[in-house]
């Protein structure tokens, strides 16, 4: 079985049908009917899949699919709500923040979902469907990149649907736990990592309220999502900002380490032995055992333990014979899902409906539309993928509906029966739309319903979009604080999803540490020159400019007058600058090119021009995260790939070439790649191979693969050394 956009339309309508009668909904056998299963009482694991994936993407299109019991009888029902998107009332200033705020997700789970909530809002909203193509938008400078984790997705899901989510995860001493059927009731991203709060109903004690627990996602291996719960959601007045005020203190602790290249032992924070022992492997370092501590802390001989024990799981892999690959090239990741697929066949309906209701009654009423303008209004660039669409979704509509597909002329109309002859071609590309003005519009005539124009009311944002929403103007009020646009936006939101934002906005929060951001906003706020100290005795003077968060790091982008070769904007690491006097007024300088510096953005990950190394995944070893989560997030960083000798055409390819940033200028990269790990930009890189303990295995450069041995070779000799 192989889902269709003509099925989940029909499936959608159906639901739609049943609304509008007050009838209970379809029952389980009758959903898989409209999805052409011969047996729903037998189904296959591949049919299986497919049912859940059906309920998924009606969702995730934004269309309020619900489940109820009636009698022991199962019914799938849909709560027709109305297009709320088209009371929004903003103009371009607005979809330029919200254009920012979505491309925050871009290169993380959420990236799909975040280009949806654009594509949504630009057909839909008044005040935006004037603006130009959406890729025109570019980014502000001041601009916010979130971190990835391999579970963004589910958990955002579970937060936004009241579902239950099953966990495994290490806890702070390395072992390995579960948690099953957790309500999750906040998501928080604090130091780095991103939290969750969740109630275990198992740990609820008769009588007491119950308690939520907090979780940190970059520990979790393995999870579930499970049914939809109604009892014990988070307060209205939960906060999960506050939460973790109260409950993270005393998470962390500290161990003794000292660098590969020297002896002097220094304390850096723990937060548990795993974190530490791969925290230790990136940076350099050696954990000491608890002998040649002082005053060693309950983790010492933990992390110890696990970075010796991590090391050789790496030093394994390495081992093994490089394969050289025969990587092939790949377009990068097209939106071809159903998701995707329905939504943009619900907004180009709603599209074609607008723009007969705006020519009804006028000299234009019965001309046709030129198909280069409904093009834009779908959302593609070009007139082809305009007809391969239409002909997609209504191509197999019986003669009440006939889309003839000439050459050069395509026509898209109502008849009541079968046109006798072809429509004549005119040569032009054009779509006749003077029948979809009426009040009644048969997709499906053979149905027997006569459903009114709700599939042409558009589509709202889902629960998930809502959620990251949220998370996103949490953030947005740190870095554009005072900005009227902020809360514009947050009260559209509010406006058009009132329960939902009142039930999940305290439970979602963008709160890193103040102490180090808020001298730095109001630094950017005042402008001009400032002498800082940057690392431990380095003055610099600088002109703040804005600040970007980047690769789970604020940096301060700044003009930078003493700084080398020509380019004098430079991104000074915010952890590193300590904010000394306001010295001037500074001066006017143009940016280059209106935007951010070639460092910053996706781009860089996918330019051919900079560095890169080649990986394989060993399928077999990894134990971290689903194998399926760990390809996609390697397609984001590549654009080359290749599958594993001799396997089926239809295997996931475990090969990737990832770029990576090599420096500024052609001098710095071949430093970069002379000294091999040592380069800055490597360390996410080298983050990668490392959190995946060994089921990672890096191949080439060979420069670069003997460097990463290297280091693995004298981290081992070190801790073998101190013992």
């Amino acid at each position: 079985m192989s889902l269709s956009t003509a099925q989940l339309l029909h499936l959608y309508q159906t639901l739609a049908a049943k609304a509008e009668a007050k009838h209970h909904g379809i029952t389980r056998a009758e959903f898989l009917t409209l999805l052409d299963v011969a047996d729903p009482s037998a189904l296959s694991e591949g049919e299986e899949k497919d049912f859940s994936r059906a309920k998924k993407t009606l969702r995730d299109a934004g269309l309020s699919l619900g489940h109820r019991t009636v009698e022991g009888t199962d019914y799938y029902y849909l709560d027709p709500r109305p297009n709320t998107l088209k009371t929004w009332d903003m103009g371009a200033e607005e979809y330029r923040l919200v254009a920012a705020l979505c491309a925050a997700w871009y290169g993380t789970e959420l990236d799909d979902s975040a280009r949806r909530i654009l594509r949504k809002l630009s057909v839909q909203v008044p005040g935006f469907a004037t603006l130009a193509k959406q890729h025109t938008i570019t980014e502000p400078l001041q601009r916010l990149h979130f971190t990835d984790d391999k579970f963004l997705e589910e958990t955002f899901t579970a937060l936004a649907r009241h579902s239950e989510l099953d966990i495994r995860y290490r806890n702070g001493k390395g072992d390995n736990k579960q948690a099953m059927n957790l309500w999750i009731w906040g998501i928080a991203y604090r130091l780095g990592n991103y939290y969750v709060t969740a109630v275990r109903p198992d740990k609820i004690e008769p009588g007491q309220d119950p308690k939520a627990f907090v979780y940190r996602l970059p520990r979790w291996s393995w999870v579930s999502i499970g049914r939809a719960y109604r009892a014990t959601k988070a307060p209205l007045d939960f906060s999960v900002a506050q939460h973790l005020d109260e409950h993270l203190h005393g998470h962390e602790s500290t161990i003794w380490v000292h660098h590969r290249t020297g002896h002097t032992p220094f304390e850096v924070a723990s937060y548990g032995v795993m974190e530490s022992a791969v925290q230790a492997i990136c940076s350099d370092w050696v954990i000491l055992p608890p002998a040649a501590c002082s005053n060693p802390t309950e983790f010492q001989q933990g992390a110890y333990d696990a970075q010796k024990n991590l090391l050789k799981s790496l030093q394994a892999q390495q081992a093994a014979a490089p394969v050289a690959p025969a990587l092939g090239k790949r377009d990068v990741r097209d939106r071809s899902d159903n998701i995707d697929e329905l939504t943009d066949t619900l907004l180009g309906l709603y599209a074609l409906n607008s723009m007969s209701v705006e020519a009804e009654g006028t000299a234009q009423a019965n001309e046709d539309i030129p198909l280069k303008k409904i093009a834009t209004r779908f959302g593609v660039e070009n007139q082809d993928k305009m007809r391969k669409q239409l002909k997609k979704v209504l191509g197999n509509v019986d003669d009440y509906y006939s889309i003839q597909l000439p050459d050069s002329a395509y026509y898209l109309g109502r008849h009541e029966q079968a046109p006798a002859s072809p429509l004549e071609d005119t040569g032009q590309s054009h779509v006749s739309l003077k029948d979809l003005s009426g009040t009644k519009v048969y997709l499906y005539p053979n149905s027997d319903y006569s459903k009114s124009h709700t599939i042409f009311d558009g589509v709202n944002l889902s629960r998930v979009e809502i959620a990251m929403m949220l998370f996103s103007l949490s953030a947005a009020r740190l870095l554009w604080a005072g900005d009227e646009r902020v809360e514009r936006i947050a009260q559209a939101l509010r406006q058009s999803y009132p329960a939902l934002c009142e039930q999940m906005e305290g439970g979602l929060s963008f709160y890193p540490d103040l102490s180090l951001l808020q001298p730095s906003i109001d630094a950017v706020r005042a402008g001009g020159a400032w002498d800082i100290t940057y690392g431990e005795n380095d003055h610099r003077v600088i002109e703040p400019y804005a600040l970007v968060f980047e690769n789970n790091q604020f940096y301060v982008h700044a003009y930078y007058p003493d700084a080398p070769g020509e380019n004098h904007w430079r991104n000074f690491r915010l952890s590193n600058v300590h904010w000394n006097e306001r010295i001037g007024e500074g001066s006017v300088h143009e940016h280059p090119n209106g935007d951010t510096p070639a460092v910053w953005g996706r781009s860089q990950a996918l330019d051919p021009e900079n560095p890169s190394i080649t990986v394989h995944v060993d399928d077999d070893l990894l134990e971290t995260e689903p194998f399926n989560a760990l390809i996609e997030r390697l397609k984001k960083q590549s654009l080359e790939s290749a599958r594993t000798p001799g396997a089926i055409s239809s295997a996931p390819k475990t090969f990737y070439r990832v770029h990576y940033y090599g420096g500024h200028d052609q001098i710095e990269r071949d430093a970069s790649a002379a000294a091999g790990v040592d380069s800055p930009w490597f360390s996410r890189m080298l983050r990668l191979l490392v959190e995946q303990e060994g089921a990672v295995q890096l191949l080439g450069p060979q420069a670069m693969r003997a460097g990463y041995e290297q280091r693995l070779e004298d981290l081992a000799q070190q801790l073998r050394d101190e013992v």
